[in-house]
C-alpha cells in the first residue's frame, strides 16, 4: 500500500530585488541630514543669545543707570540705557546699551528712570537691563534638541539599512550560485484576494568552512511557478555565511520566457512584404 507524503511548505520569504532597501537608505540618509539641518539653524538662531546670557548670568555684574531714551510699538519697546562701571584708574566709564523686549510681557519704564544694569565685566557693552533680564525662549532648544534625538536615531538606523542593502545586493550581484530541485509549488490568497504563487525548493549549500548544508526555502514568484516544476532543477543564488538567505536565480527564465515570446509560430503564414 502506498504511503502518501505531504510535500514541504516552508515558509514563504519575500526576495527583494535591493529597490526597497536603496530607498530606505536614501530616505535614513535624508532624515539625517534634515535634523543635522534643524541643529545647525537652532544652533545659529539662538547659540549667540544663549551664550550671552549665560554670560551675563554667571559673570555679570550689577551697576546703576538711568534710562535715556523708550520707543514703543505694537508688540516691542526699545530701550537705550547709560551706565557706568569703573574704570583701570579708578574714573568711571561711561557706557550705553540697547535692549528691546516685548511690551505685553514687561513692565513699562520712564525714560530718566533710574534703572539697574548687568553687565559683563570683561567687555561692558554686553550688558542688560536687571528688570528685563531673563533666559531667552526656549523653543529653539526644543527644536534643537529633537534634532538631536532624530540624528541619533538616524544614525542608529543607517547601519542597519546600508547592511540590508549590502546584503541583497552581494546576494543578486555575487551570491554563491548552487543547484536547487523544486519541491512544491502552490497558489495562495493574501487579504486583498489577491493570488500568489509560491515554489519551494532545496539546495545543499557549500559553507566557508567547507561543510554542507542542506537548505530548505519558498519565494513567491508567478514566473518561477508558471516556469518550473515539480523535481525540475533550477539555479539559486545564496550567501555562503547565511546560506538561509537565497534566492531564485530568474535571469535564465526571464530568457527563456522572452526567447518564447520573441520565436516565430511555425504555424503563423509568412506575409511577403508589398512591392
Amino acid at each position: 500500500m502506498a504511503q502518501f507524503r505531504s510535500l514541504p511548505k516552508p515558509k514563504v520569504q519575500t526576495i527583494s530585488d535591493g529597490s526597497l532597501e536603496g530607498l530606505l537608505l536614501v530616505l535614513c540618509s535624508i532624515w539625517i541630514l534634515g535634523s543635522a539641518l534643524i541643529i545647525v539653524i537652532c544652533a545659529v538662531g539662538v547659540g549667540p543669545n544663549w551664550y550671552r546670557y549665560w554670560q551675563l548670568h554667571s559673570q555679570g555684574e550689577l551697576t546703576s543707570g538711568r534710562l535715556i531714551r523708550r520707543d514703543a510699538g505694537d508688540e516691542w519697546a526699545s530701550h537705550i540705557y547709560e551706565f557706568t562701571v569703573p574704570a583701570v584708574d579708578g574714573l568711571p566709564q561711561p557706557y550705553t546699551g540697547h535692549q528691546s523686549v516685548r511690551v505685553a510681557t514687561v513692565p513699562p519704564l520712564r525714560t530718566g528712570q533710574e534703572i539697574s544694569v548687568r553687565y559683563l565685566p570683561e567687555d561692558p557693552t554686553l550688558s542688560a537691563i536687571q528688570l528685563y533680564f531673563s533666559a531667552p525662549s526656549k523653543t529653539p532648544l526644543i527644536f534643537g534638541g529633537l534634532g538631536v534625538l532624530l540624528v541619533l536615531v538616524g544614525l542608529t538606523v543607517l547601519p542597519q539599512r546600508w547592511r540590508a542593502w549590502a546584503r541583497i545586493r552581494y546576494l543578486r550581484s555575487r551570491g554563491q550560485v548552487a543547484l536547487a530541485t523544486v519541491v512544491n509549488r502552490w497558489r495562495i490568497a493574501d487579504q486583498q484576494q489577491r493570488v500568489i504563487y509560491c515554489v519551494a525548493y532545496e539546495f545543499e549549500a557549500l559553507l566557508p568552512d567547507g561543510g554542507r548544508r542542506l537548505i530548505l526555502a519558498a519565494e513567491s514568484s508567478e514566473l518561477a511557478y508558471q516556469s518550473l516544476q515539480l523535481n525540475q532543477t533550477t539555479p539559486v543564488r545564496y550567501l555562503p555565511q547565511s546560506p538561509e538567505i537565497c534566492c531564485l536565480d530568474l535571469q535564465p527564465l526571464i530568457e527563456q520566457y522572452l526567447g518564447k515570446k520573441l520565436a516565430p509560430n511555425p504555424l503563423e503564414p509568412k506575409t511577403e512584404p508589398p512591392d
